[in-house]
């Protein structure tokens, strides 16, 4: 036999060894699509609160590509095309109807759309780059006021707001001096009651997590003491979301997901911050 018929042998018995040994592998996992997962180092929190409120119809601003630009004083500004947050699709005609039409002043209360950040995350109004701006940053949908901003000389102090269609607030976040600091507060769509209340110390999850049915009775309570502790989350159900471990504010070990009828789809294992497996269940 040929050196030529011997490679391709070998070649061949190697691929078929590496088949069924993947075919064994992924036969004791029969119910479950396991994701080894070797990345650097992901956000070390990653907000549960604002993904529940994605699935739920509101949606966190989002950029656009960047435009850097000098003004006269050489210092760079980023203007940043911001999008509205997407709320559930109602007809416009529908939103619009019986609301009346909110005129800003310009001044204090501005579209977003003309909010450009400085590279020093300095919020300037467009055409004011002299200025850092104190007031609104505000967007609509149609006349709908969807989303809303606080700032001061410049930096967000104050809150973060999201509005349902009918005007009622949907969730508010406090922040000082850009960082979110206080309590986060969620709001049932049905009844506007509260959903949950979680607080954050300086950007970073600290001290309470409290979830609320429709009817304002508390559903679970969890403690996150110098960053340590179990955080969970809840589908407008009552059913649980999600739960899992943080450890030095870095999520730690398991972390479950459940679907809305309290069936796991998501099993992930972090690694001091680090996620390194992921199981789909569903």
């Amino acid at each position: 036999m040929g050196r030529k018929a011997i490679f391709i042998l070998t070649v061949s018995l190697l691929v078929t060894s590496c088949t069924n040994l993947q075919e064994m592998r992924m036969g004791k996992q029969k119910d479950a699509v396991i994701e080894i997962i070797d990345t650097e180092e992901e956000d070390q929190f990653v907000d549960a609160v604002i993904e529940v409120i994605d699935e739920d119809g509101y949606k966190v601003i989002t950029e656009s590509e960047i435009d850097i630009k000098d003004d006269a004083k050489n210092d760079t500004i980023v203007s940043t095309e911001t999008s509205t947050p997407k709320l559930p699709e109602t007809n416009v005609s529908e939103v619009e109807d019986g609301i009346t039409e909110i005129v800003l002043n310009g001044i204090d209360q501005v579209d977003i759309l003309d909010k450009k950040i400085g590279k020093n995350k300095i919020a300037y109004v467009k055409g004011k780059e002299d200025k850092p701006f104190t007031g609104t940053f505000i967007s609509f949908i149609g006349l709908h006021k969807s989303y809303s901003e606080e700032y001061k000389d410049g930096k967000l102090n104050g809150r973060k707001i999201w509005y349902a269609e009918n005007g009622s607030v949907g969730v508010e976040e406090p922040y000082v001096n850009n960082r979110k600091h206080g309590t986060q507060i969620t709001y049932h769509l049905s009844n506007a009651k509260v959903r949950s209340k979680i607080n954050y110390v300086n950007g970073l999850l600290e001290g309470n997590i409290e979830w609320f049915d429709e009817s304002g009775k508390l559903i679970d309570k969890k403690t996150i003491t110098k960053g340590t502790g179990t955080y969970v989350s809840y589908w407008s159900n009552g059913r649980l979301r999600e739960k899992g471990q943080y450890k030095a504010h870095r999520r730690d070990g398991k972390w479950e997901r459940y679907t809305e009828t309290g069936v796991l789809e998501k099993l992930d294992i972090y690694n001091n911050g680090r996620l390194s497996r992921r199981e789909w269940r569903q």
